[in-house]
């Protein structure tokens, strides 16, 4: 009868556990862990508008990727995507979407892409930027994404003009902790690298490199760093 007692004990306990994790509520910024490894996220629960054309995120679909925590010297691997009209990567887990917090010591690495993710302060705002390079001066990027309101046809010769989502995208050159609006000319970026030696205009000249290509400037910068 005590071991019967006892079992019926242990089961109220962990339903009582359970209906508490389901009816918990989280407004977003706060923290939760959802994962083996504790990286922050906040959880997210909004309803999608499928009327605009087009859609908010810079993927064009949910990737995987590496999440790195340098603070608690962990990682874990997920699917992520990032919203570039609400500036939050959206990691996809148990058929909910949650939203990593932002802080400066997380690194997002995109599987089979050549560009990762990580956080840093600009204009007195902590942003989303993604990264091309590696080392102490990197290619950065910003994409912002806005609704485009449509327009109703004004007779009947007109047709509906739906909403759509408009992209808008800036680069950055990233210098240890100074960040540089560029645009991808020569004139905005050639006087951020340095080069007194000559190595950096002779590997540009020899391999006919362009400011104006992002893989051109990708390489550039990734040379740079070597010397």
């Amino acid at each position: 009868m005590k071991y019967a007692i006892l079992l019926l004990f242990v089961i109220q306990i962990n339903f009582l556990k359970a209906q508490a994790n389901i009816g918990a509520s989280y407004a977003p910024g706060q923290a939760t862990v959802v994962n083996a490894f504790s990286v922050p996220l906040a959880i997210r629960n909004e309803k999608r508008d499928d009327v605009i054309q087009g859609h908010p995120y810079y993927e064009e679909k949910e990737k995987l990727a590496i999440v790195y925590s340098h603070a608690t010297k962990s990682s874990t691997r997920c699917l992520i995507r990032y919203n570039a009209l609400r500036d939050q990567i959206e990691i996809f887990q148990n058929n909910a979407v949650h939203n990593m917090i932002k802080r400066e010591d997380i690194k997002v690495e995109v599987e089979g892409e050549d560009y990762y993710y990580k956080i840093k302060e600009y204009e007195g705002d902590k942003m989303f930027f993604v990264l091309f390079n590696e080392g102490t001066n990197t290619l950065a990027l910003r994409i912002e994404k806005r609704i485009k309101l449509g327009q109703k046809a004004v007779t009947n010769y007109d047709k509906d003009i739906p909403s759509r989502y408009a992209e808008k995208k800036q680069y950055y050159l990233i210098k240890k902790d100074s960040i540089f609006p560029i645009r991808l000319k020569k004139k905005d970026i050639s006087p951020l690298l340095i080069d007194p030696s000559g190595k950096l205009k002779a590997k540009i000249s020899s391999d006919k490199l362009k400011f104006k290509k992002e893989e051109d400037l990708i390489e550039i910068i990734d040379f740079y760093n070597t010397l």
